[in-house]
């Protein structure tokens, strides 16, 4: 009696983490792969005032559409623009970032990708140094 309760216990945990993965998950199947040839963009010294952008391509490498579903810049010097649209494989996507360059000084900034590839959770950089 004892062995059928703990092989039923154990049957229902399995069913239930199993349950639990597929919801965590449920996108797993419309997941796709990404190539970035670099996440950290150094624009090098700019002026005060002066507009300098990094600009991230990333290739979709998958079977799947690709989709930047969210962007999420660490500071609001920062200002981000994104493609909308779903890319298709072997076509490119964008995120530029742009630094609010008001003050002077070493800087760097990064921004957190949600998308629907493989890593899911993209993080990239920009850095330098303003100057008067």
């Amino acid at each position: 009696m004892k062995k059928s309760r703990l092989f039923v216990s154990i049957f229902v945990l399995i069913l239930l983490s199993a349950g639990a993965f597929w919801i965590v998950d449920k996108n797993l199947g419309k997941r796709t792969t990404i190539f970035i040839e670099s996440r950290m963009i150094n624009v090098g010294t700019i002026k005060k005032l002066e507009k300098k952008a990094a600009t991230f391509t990333i290739r979709n490498t998958g079977d799947k559409d690709f989709v930047i579903e969210n962007v999420d810049p660490d500071c609001h010097c920062t200002i981000v623009s994104w493609e909308k649209k779903a890319v298709k494989p072997n076509e490119t996507a964008t995120v530029t970032l742009e630094y609010d360059n008001s003050t002077t000084g070493i800087f760097q900034r990064t921004v957190t990708v949600y998308t629907n590839s493989s890593e899911e959770i993209l993080i990239l950089t920009i850095r330098g140094k303003v100057v008067n």
